[in-house]
C-alpha cells in the first residue's frame, strides 16, 4: 500500500516509517523536519509540502485532497497532536478514498480532556492522586490549602485552539507564593487541576486495542526522566504490572477504543503504590522499544484498519533497553548537578548510571535512531547534536556578563550604523507583557518614523499586561491595558531591520530558537554609553520596580530617538 505517515520529527515518527516500510509498504511523508534525522530514513519514497494547518485557513483541506489523490494514498497515519489535530478537525469533510486513521470526534474528545480521564479513571476505582479541578482564583487557593506541596499544575488539555505552536506544560510547583503566583497563569488556558504530587518513576502500559479488547500490549518504566518528570530518555521494557494491565484493561473497556495509545501511570516501586496520570491517544516517544522488543504496534495498527487481521501474540521482549541519544546527553548534565537526597526529584546516583553501560555489552540496548538496516537518520542525528553543542558552546560564551562588558563599545559602533537606515524595530523580552510592550509603545510616540513591535518567547499569547504594569506606565504616558502578548515568529526575524533584548536570558533565548537573526540583535542597553549590561524584569515586583524599569527603558530609547 501507499502510506501517508504524517508528524515532526520524532521518534516515534521515524519507527513508524521504518515499521511500515520494512513490510514493504510505500512510504510517503509530510509536515516533517526537512532536515530532521528521521527525514534521512531511505524506507521514505516521497517527501510532500504541506501547508500547516490554521484554524482561520479554509484552504488546506483541498490542498489535503490534492495530495492523497495524485499520489494515491491508501492510508493515513498521523503521529504527532499537531497532525492529528487537523485530521480530526476535517475527517468528515474530506472527500477521498483514503483511510483516514482517526478517532471519533466525541472520542478524541473525552481521551484528550486530562480532567475528563482523571474522572474516568476515578469513577472506574482506578488509583489517581489526590487533586482538585481548578476554574477560579478562589478554588486555586482552596485547593493549595487542602492538598500538600509540592502540588502539580495540570492544564486539561495540551494545546488550547489547534495552536500547535504552543504547548501547556504541566508544572511542578515547591513553593505556595510561586503556586499562588500561577494560578492566573494557568486560568487563562482554561480550567487546569492542581494535584498533589505523587513520588515514583514513570511507566506507561502501551496498547493496540479493537471495540475496547486489548490485542497487543507491551509495558515499559523510564529509567531517565526529567528531574520533574516528562518524557523519558532511557526506558526499559518490563513485564506488565497486574495492577495496571487491569487498570488499562477497564479505560479502554469503558472507552470501547479502537487503536494505539498509551496508558501512563506514577509507581512507587518500594511500596507497589501507582496512581493513573493520564491516556495518550496516539504513538508514544518509547515506541522504539517496543518495536525492538517484538510488539510491532505500527504494523499491527496498519493490519488491522486494512485488512481486519489481528496481530499474532508472538514472544514479546521484557529486558530490553532504547536511549534517544539526543535528549539523553542532556539528561546526563543535568543529572551531575542534581540533588540526589531530594526525593521529589528524578534522579539516579552516578554509580546507578555508569552501570547501564553493562546493558550495551550484553547485548540489551538499543538506540532509537541506530538501525543497520536504516543508518542515515542516526548519522543525522550525531551531526545535529554536534552542531547543537558547538552552537551552545558559542552562546554560553557570548551571554556571559564579562564577553558583553567588554563587547559594548563594539556593539554600539554596530548598532549605530544599523540605525541610520532602520525602518522596522522589534522589542523583544520572555512574556511580552511587561518590558517589550513598554518600549514598544514609548519609542513609537518617540521616534515615529520608524515601526515598532514588540513580542516575547513565552508560548501563551494573548496575556495581559500585569496591573502594576498598567499603572506604572500610565504614570509615564504609556497605556498598557488594552495589550495582548504575542510569541515572537520567523516572520518577526524576516521583516526586523534591529531587535533589541533586554537581559543575557533573553540573548541566549534568541541564540537558542533564532540564531540566524543574531546579527541584527543588540540589548537594549547598547543605546545608552551609560546604561548597565542589563534591564531586570520586573514581572512578580511591585509598581515601585516597574516605575524603575520603565524610567530605565526610557533613557535608552531616548537615546534611539536622538540617533
Amino acid at each position: 500500500m501507499k502510506i501517508l505517515v504524517l508528524g515532526a520529527d520524532t521518534q516515534s515518527f521515524l519507527t513508524v516509517v521504518r515499521s511500515l516500510g520494512r513490510a514493504g509498504h510505500e512510504i510517503h511523508v509530510a509536515w516533517h523536519v526537512e532536515g530532521g534525522a528521521a527525514a534521512f530514513s531511505r524506507y521514505i519514497r516521497g517527501k510532500h509540502k504541506l501547508t500547516p494547518y490554521r484554524t482561520d485557513d479554509s484552504s488546506w483541506p483541498a490542498e489535503f485532497q490534492a495530495l492523497l489523490s495524485t499520489n494515491r494514498i491508501d492510508l493515513v497515519v498521523p503521529c504527532h497532536d499537531s497532525a492529528i489535530f487537523p485530521l480530526q478537525a476535517v475527517q468528515g469533510n474530506l472527500a477521498v478514498s483514503a483511510r483516514l486513521y482517526t478517532l471519533p470526534q466525541e472520542m478524541y474528545q473525552i481521551v484528550n480532556s486530562k480532567i475528563r480521564m482523571y474522572q474516568i479513571a476515578d469513577d472506574l476505582s482506578i488509583p489517581v492522586a489526590k487533586g482538585a479541578t481548578v476554574t477560579s482564583k478562589e478554588e486555586g487557593r482552596e485547593a493549595l490549602n487542602a492538598l500538600s506541596g509540592p502540588w502539580v499544575f495540570k492544564p486539561d488539555v495540551s494545546y488550547s485552539g489547534g495552536q500547535f505552536s504552543t504547548r501547556n506544560s504541566v508544572k511542578k510547583i515547591f513553593g505556595i507564593d510561586e503556586a499562588l503566583r500561577l494560578i492566573p497563569e494557568f486560568l487563562s488556558l482554561g480550567r487546569f487541576q492542581i494535584q498533589q504530587n505523587f513520588i515514583g518513576i514513570g511507566t506507561g502500559v502501551e496498547v493496540l486495542c479493537e471495540h475496547g479488547e486489548i490485542l497487543l500490549e507491551f509495558q515499559h518504566i523510564r529509567v531517565h526522566e526529567p528531574l520533574h518528570g516528562g518524557g523519558s530518555s532511557y526506558r526499559k521494557g518490563i513485564p506488565l504490572h497486574p495492577g495496571m494491565r487491569d487498570a488499562t484493561k477497564k479505560l479502554m473497556a469503558y472507552l470501547r477504543y479502537t487503536g494505539v495509545a498509551m496508558v501512563e501511570f506514577k509507581w512507587n516501586q518500594s511500596n507497589d503504590q501507582w496512581i493513573f496520570i493520564e491516556l495518550n491517544p496516539r504513538f508514544w516517544g518509547s515506541l522504539p522499544l517496543a518495536v525492538a522488543s517484538g510488539a510491532n504496534f505500527p504494523l499491527a495498527l496498519v493490519e488491522l484498519l486494512m485488512f481486519g487481521k489481528r496481530p499474532i501474540r508472538d514472544k514479546i521482549r521484557s529486558d530490553l533497553y532504547a536511549r534517544n541519544l539526543a535528549r539523553d546527553i542532556d539528561w546526563l548534565a543535568t543529572n551531575i548537578r542534581a540533588d540526589k537526597r531530594n526525593p521529589a526529584l528524578c534522579s539516579l546516583p552516578g554509580t546507578d548510571v555508569l552501570k547501564e553501560a553493562l546493558h550495551i555489552l550484553r547485548g540489551k540496548e538499543r538506540w532509537d535512531t541506530l538501525a543497520l538496516d536504516d543508518p542515515a537518520p542516526f548519522f543525522r542525528e550525531v551531526s545535529l547534536i554536534l552542531t547543537s553543542k558547538a552552537r551552545a558552546l558559542i552562546r554560553r560564551i557570548v551571554c556571559t556578563r564579562s564577553y558583553l562588558v567588554a563587547t559594548k563599545t563594539w556593539r554600539r559602533a554596530r548598532l549605530q550604523k544599523k540605525l541610520l537606515s532602520a525602518r522596522n524595530i522589534g522589542f523583544v523580552c520572555y512574556g511580552n507583557i511587561c518590558r517589550s510592550p513598554f518600549a514598544e509603545q514609548y519609542a513609537q510616540k518617540s521616534t515615529p518614523r520608524i515601526h515598532f513591535f514588540s513580542a516575547g518567547f513565552h508560548q501563551t499569547e494573548q496575556r495581559p499586561s500585569p496591573e502594576d504594569a498598567i499603572a506604572a506606565a500610565n504614570t509615564l504616558g504609556v497605556n498598557l491595558s488594552a495589550h495582548k502578548s504575542r510569541l515572537l515568529s520567523p516572520t518577526d526575524m524576516q521583516r526586523a531591520d534591529i531587535l533589541f533584548v533586554f537581559d543575557r536570558s533573553n540573548l541566549r533565548q534568541m541564540h537558542f530558537s533564532f540564531s540566524e537573526a543574531m546579527p541584527k540583535t543588540f540589548l537594549l542597553s547598547d543605546l545608552s554609553a551609560t546604561q548597565g549590561i542589563e534591564v531586570e524584569d520586573p514581572w512578580g515586583h511591585d509598581v515601585g520596580f516597574f516605575s524603575h524599569t520603565y524610567r530605565t527603558i526610557q533613557s535608552c530609547i531616548d537615546a534611539l530617538a536622538g540617533a
